[in-house]
């Protein structure tokens, strides 16, 4: 037993050196370290109580530390990381709290005016979801070093008073509260799921009258088609199309996001996504066309002796080639009905 009472006093010394041998030192807080800590004291505090059990005799108290030190030092280091550590946690929560109740007042203002808008339904679950997203974080990683710290204050009955517990319990309490609240949002979430449920049956049903009756006419247009029209016209209705398609592609990419964050089925919007595709292979129709003509300004101003043929035979193959991928996506015959027509309007040839 005297061998374990030396094991004993040499850890219990070497133990004391390292966390106490400055006493202006404070104690690392690091979860790691905590564990590793405790570890250790309540390892030397089996083996202390195995020496308590030996006669006074055979005790070799003279070897056995003063724990009287150590203990008030446990103490203050545990009263200041606590405190410390109780005040950033409280002033994040109610900094992220204080935040999350002015979105919510934000979006309930808006809900108000636009009971049935899809983007403010959405935004509200996403931070209601975000909420307990936060708590988790916070239960799962800076409570653990609390609970590691209580371990220490209950095993080795380091004194302290009871305003030091209010205040190490307090942000348990926090939490707790706040967890409290998160689950009274429950209901509210379910109502907020359902609201986003009904405007996506509506929505969908809306984009899928919208194909129909704005973007199909659009894209469609004979004055997309027609070779002859004017330059102008054609911009002007190019840019009316991109605009359309756009916005109800942007919505119908929206719908689909919504739908995936709610592990619903996805809406195929085939026809709507169609239409896009086609209106870009329209548009690239016609800026092919122009870049055409500029070629040919450009040709037919150059003296025939500073003319690279091999230029104009290499831009009239790559310009045939996209001609040849343009009337495989577009309708059958487009391209060439368009350059036909542009060709015998300006009464020259094609190449």
């Amino acid at each position: 037993m005297f061998h374990s009472v030396a094991v004993y006093t040499k850890g219990m010394q070497a133990l004391y050196l390292k966390y106490f041998k400055d006493r202006h030192l404070e104690l690392n807080t690091d979860h790691r370290d905590v564990d590793f800590y405790c570890k250790h004291l309540q390892r030397y505090d089996v083996q202390l109580k195995m020496a308590e059990r030996l006669p006074e005799s055979q005790r070799l108290g003279m070897f056995l530390i003063d724990l009287t030190p150590y203990k008030e030092y446990v103490r203050q280091c545990s009263v200041d990381s606590l405190q410390q550590l109780q005040l950033e946690l409280n002033a994040d929560v109610v900094h992220r709290t204080r935040l999350l109740i002015e979105k919510l007042n934000d979006l309930h203002t808006t809900l108000e005016s636009h009971p049935t808008t899809l983007v403010p339904l959405f935004k509200r679950l996403t931070a209601l979801d975000s909420y307990n997203q936060i708590l988790q974080n916070v239960e799962n990683s800076d409570i653990s070093q609390i609970g590691a710290l209580y371990s220490v204050i209950d095993r080795f009955d380091v004194p302290h008073t009871e305003v030091d517990r209010r205040a190490f319990e307090s942000t348990h309490y926090l939490i707790t509260s706040a967890r409290h609240v998160a689950e009274a949002c429950l209901p509210d979430r379910e109502g907020v799921v359902d609201a986003i449920d009904k405007c996506l049956a509506r929505d969908v049903r809306y984009l899928y009258v919208q194909v129909k009756r704005v973007v199909r006419p659009l894209v469609e247009a004979e004055v997309l088609l027609d070779g002859k029209s004017d330059h102008e016209e054609i911009w002007k209705q190019l840019v009316k199309t991109e605009d359309v398609v756009r916005t109800y592609v942007t919505m119908a990419n929206f719908v689909r996001e919504v739908q995936r964050y709610l592990g619903m089925p996805n809406t195929r919007f085939t026809e709507l996504f169609n239409l896009s595709s086609r209106y870009v292979n329209t548009r690239n129709l016609w800026l092919l066309m122009a870049d055409w003509d500029i070629k040919l300004e450009k040709w037919k101003n150059q003296s025939f002796q500073t003319l690279d043929i091999q230029e104009i035979n290499s831009y009239t193959f790559k310009y045939m080639e996209a001609c040849d991928k343009l009337e495989r996506l577009l309708p059958k015959n487009t391209v060439i009905s368009v350059f036909e027509e542009k060709r015998r309007g300006r009464g020259e040839s094609l190449f």
